[in-house]
Protein backbone atom coordinates (compact mmCIF):
# COMPACT_ATOMS: atom_id res chain seq x y z
CA UNK A 1 0.00 0.00 0.00
CA UNK A 2 1.28 3.84 -1.04
CA UNK A 3 0.48 6.84 0.27
CA UNK A 4 -0.30 9.84 -0.76
CA UNK A 5 0.41 13.45 1.06
CA UNK A 6 -0.55 16.76 -0.16
CA UNK A 7 -0.23 20.31 1.49
CA UNK A 8 0.93 22.49 -0.71
CA UNK A 9 -2.89 24.69 -0.76
CA UNK A 10 -5.99 23.96 0.61
CA UNK A 11 -6.42 21.79 3.61
CA UNK A 12 -4.05 18.80 4.53
CA UNK A 13 -4.90 15.74 2.14
CA UNK A 14 -3.52 12.05 3.17
CA UNK A 15 -4.60 9.27 0.50
CA UNK A 16 -4.14 5.22 0.70
CA UNK A 17 -3.18 3.45 -2.59
CA UNK A 18 -3.29 0.05 -3.22
CA UNK A 19 -0.78 -1.12 -5.62
CA UNK A 20 -2.94 -0.78 -8.45
CA UNK A 21 -2.80 2.46 -7.64
CA UNK A 22 -6.38 2.68 -6.72
CA UNK A 23 -7.86 4.93 -4.53
CA UNK A 24 -8.17 2.96 -1.05
CA UNK A 25 -9.49 5.98 0.74
CA UNK A 26 -8.76 9.70 1.41
CA UNK A 27 -8.73 11.52 4.09
CA UNK A 28 -9.11 15.54 4.78
CA UNK A 29 -8.16 18.09 7.29
CA UNK A 30 -11.68 19.51 6.15
CA UNK A 31 -13.07 16.45 7.87
CA UNK A 32 -12.43 17.70 11.62
CA UNK A 33 -14.56 21.33 10.95
CA UNK A 34 -12.62 23.95 13.34
CA UNK A 35 -10.45 21.35 14.87
CA UNK A 36 -6.75 22.10 13.92
CA UNK A 37 -5.34 18.69 13.39
CA UNK A 38 -1.25 17.65 12.05
CA UNK A 39 -0.38 15.11 9.33
CA UNK A 40 0.41 12.20 11.74
CA UNK A 41 -3.06 12.70 13.16
CA UNK A 42 -4.80 12.40 9.34
CA UNK A 43 -2.75 9.52 8.53
CA UNK A 44 -3.20 7.44 11.42
CA UNK A 45 -7.25 7.99 11.18
CA UNK A 46 -7.02 7.35 7.62
CA UNK A 47 -4.99 3.96 8.61
CA UNK A 48 -7.48 3.13 11.19
CA UNK A 49 -10.46 3.75 9.15
CA UNK A 50 -9.18 0.93 6.55
CA UNK A 51 -7.60 -1.38 9.19
CA UNK A 52 -4.66 -0.56 7.97
CA UNK A 53 -1.05 -0.29 9.62
CA UNK A 54 1.75 1.93 9.39
CA UNK A 55 4.06 -1.03 8.79
CA UNK A 56 2.18 -1.72 5.74
CA UNK A 57 2.80 1.25 4.00
CA UNK A 58 5.38 0.10 0.85
CA UNK A 59 5.81 3.46 -0.47
CA UNK A 60 5.09 7.52 -0.25
CA UNK A 61 3.94 9.67 -3.01
CA UNK A 62 4.31 13.69 -2.05
CA UNK A 63 2.90 16.83 -3.83
CA UNK A 64 6.16 19.21 -3.38
CA UNK A 65 4.55 22.41 -5.17
CA UNK A 66 4.87 24.64 -5.80
CA UNK A 67 2.21 26.18 -3.19
CA UNK A 68 2.58 27.84 0.07
CA UNK A 69 5.78 27.96 1.69
CA UNK A 70 4.70 26.76 5.10
CA UNK A 71 2.20 24.11 4.52
CA UNK A 72 4.53 22.65 1.18
CA UNK A 73 7.40 22.69 4.08
CA UNK A 74 5.48 20.50 6.22
CA UNK A 75 4.42 17.99 3.74
CA UNK A 76 7.28 17.54 2.27
CA UNK A 77 9.32 17.03 5.71
CA UNK A 78 6.47 14.60 7.14
CA UNK A 79 6.83 12.64 3.87
CA UNK A 80 10.93 12.85 4.20
CA UNK A 81 11.11 11.68 7.74
CA UNK A 82 8.32 8.87 7.37
CA UNK A 83 10.42 7.19 4.18
CA UNK A 84 13.48 7.43 6.01
CA UNK A 85 11.92 6.12 9.72
CA UNK A 86 10.33 3.12 7.52
CA UNK A 87 13.28 2.57 4.62
CA UNK A 88 10.71 2.33 1.97
CA UNK A 89 10.55 4.59 -1.48
CA UNK A 90 9.90 8.45 -1.92
CA UNK A 91 8.94 10.83 -4.81
CA UNK A 92 7.28 14.00 -5.29
CA UNK A 93 5.12 15.28 -7.82
CA UNK A 94 4.45 18.55 -9.18
CA UNK A 95 1.44 20.14 -8.16
CA UNK A 96 1.10 22.13 -11.17
CA UNK A 97 0.82 19.37 -13.19
CA UNK A 98 -1.15 17.23 -11.05
CA UNK A 99 -3.45 19.85 -10.48
CA UNK A 100 -3.59 20.22 -14.87
CA UNK A 101 -4.51 16.53 -14.76
CA UNK A 102 -8.27 17.40 -13.08
CA UNK A 103 -9.00 19.30 -15.73
CA UNK A 104 -10.71 17.67 -19.09
CA UNK A 105 -8.42 20.04 -21.43
CA UNK A 106 -5.22 18.16 -19.78
CA UNK A 107 -5.37 15.92 -22.68
CA UNK A 108 -7.06 17.43 -25.54
CA UNK A 109 -6.36 21.07 -25.42
CA UNK A 110 -4.03 23.93 -24.28
CA UNK A 111 -3.75 24.20 -20.67
CA UNK A 112 -2.51 26.93 -18.47
CA UNK A 113 -2.40 25.30 -14.99
CA UNK A 114 -1.81 28.17 -12.21
CA UNK A 115 -0.58 28.74 -8.45
CA UNK A 116 -0.02 31.72 -6.18
CA UNK A 117 3.43 32.95 -5.04
CA UNK A 118 4.32 35.66 -2.83
CA UNK A 119 4.54 39.13 -3.40
CA UNK A 120 1.26 38.87 -5.98
CA UNK A 121 3.18 36.79 -8.67
CA UNK A 122 1.81 33.37 -9.56
CA UNK A 123 3.19 30.22 -10.61
CA UNK A 124 2.90 29.15 -14.22
CA UNK A 125 2.89 25.74 -16.47
CA UNK A 126 1.76 25.36 -20.07
CA UNK A 127 0.35 22.04 -21.20
CA UNK A 128 -0.45 21.31 -24.99
CA UNK A 129 -1.95 17.82 -25.79
CA UNK A 130 -0.88 16.42 -22.05
CA UNK A 131 2.84 17.59 -22.87
CA UNK A 132 4.41 20.11 -21.07
CA UNK A 133 5.30 23.45 -22.92
CA UNK A 134 7.17 25.29 -19.94
CA UNK A 135 7.06 26.11 -16.88
CA UNK A 136 8.14 29.71 -14.68
CA UNK A 137 7.10 32.02 -12.31
CA UNK A 138 7.79 35.05 -14.65
CA UNK A 139 6.25 36.37 -18.35
CA UNK A 140 2.69 34.79 -17.88
CA UNK A 141 1.31 38.07 -19.43
CA UNK A 142 2.96 36.98 -22.83
CA UNK A 143 1.89 33.63 -22.22
CA UNK A 144 -1.70 34.60 -22.55
CA UNK A 145 -1.19 36.87 -25.55
CA UNK A 146 0.88 34.10 -27.01
CA UNK A 147 -2.22 31.53 -27.18
CA UNK A 148 -5.04 34.25 -26.69
CA UNK A 149 -8.72 32.24 -28.05
CA UNK A 150 -7.15 28.74 -27.33
CA UNK A 151 -6.04 28.64 -24.03
CA UNK A 152 -7.83 27.70 -20.98
CA UNK A 153 -6.41 28.64 -17.61
CA UNK A 154 -7.47 26.13 -13.89
CA UNK A 155 -6.44 26.55 -10.62
CA UNK A 156 -7.18 28.62 -7.19
CA UNK A 157 -10.35 30.67 -7.30
CA UNK A 158 -8.45 33.92 -6.23
CA UNK A 159 -6.47 33.36 -9.20
CA UNK A 160 -9.29 34.45 -11.22
CA UNK A 161 -10.85 37.02 -9.71
CA UNK A 162 -7.29 39.21 -8.65
CA UNK A 163 -4.79 37.93 -11.38
CA UNK A 164 -3.56 41.02 -13.36
CA UNK A 165 -2.30 38.69 -15.90
CA UNK A 166 -4.95 37.30 -16.73
CA UNK A 167 -7.93 38.11 -19.53
CA UNK A 168 -11.39 37.66 -18.24
CA UNK A 169 -12.65 36.35 -21.65
CA UNK A 170 -10.12 33.17 -20.86
CA UNK A 171 -12.37 30.00 -19.45
CA UNK A 172 -11.02 29.25 -15.91
CA UNK A 173 -11.30 26.35 -14.04
CA UNK A 174 -11.12 26.28 -9.90
CA UNK A 175 -9.33 24.13 -8.40
CA UNK A 176 -10.15 23.99 -4.90
CA UNK A 177 -7.64 21.15 -3.75
CA UNK A 178 -5.55 18.58 -5.56
CA UNK A 179 -7.66 15.24 -6.62
CA UNK A 180 -5.72 12.03 -4.64
CA UNK A 181 -5.89 10.40 -7.94
CA UNK A 182 -4.08 13.16 -9.47
CA UNK A 183 -1.02 12.03 -7.17
CA UNK A 184 -0.54 8.69 -8.05
CA UNK A 185 -1.11 9.70 -12.15
CA UNK A 186 1.36 12.42 -12.14
CA UNK A 187 5.02 11.50 -13.57
CA UNK A 188 7.42 11.01 -10.60
CA UNK A 189 10.18 13.43 -9.04
CA UNK A 190 12.97 11.58 -7.88
CA UNK A 191 14.40 12.20 -3.83
CA UNK A 192 18.37 13.56 -4.09
CA UNK A 193 20.76 11.17 -2.12
CA UNK A 194 22.59 13.48 0.82
CA UNK A 195 24.66 11.02 1.86
CA UNK A 196 23.29 8.04 1.56
CA UNK A 197 19.91 9.20 2.27
CA UNK A 198 17.20 10.08 0.14
CA UNK A 199 15.61 13.52 0.35
CA UNK A 200 13.18 15.28 -1.54
CA UNK A 201 13.27 19.37 -1.90
CA UNK A 202 10.05 21.57 -1.88
CA UNK A 203 9.39 23.23 -5.64
CA UNK A 204 9.38 26.43 -3.93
Amino acid sequence: MKIGISTSSGPYCVALFDETGAVLHALSAESFGAQKVDLSTLLHKALAEQGRDISQITGIIVDIGPGALTSTRVGVSFANALAYALCIPIHGISALEAQARSCPEFEGGTLLSLRPASAGRCYWALYENGQNQGAGLDGLGEIVKRHAGTVTACGPDSLRKKSEWLDHSIPFTAIKSLKMRSLIETPPIAPTDEGGIRILEPLI
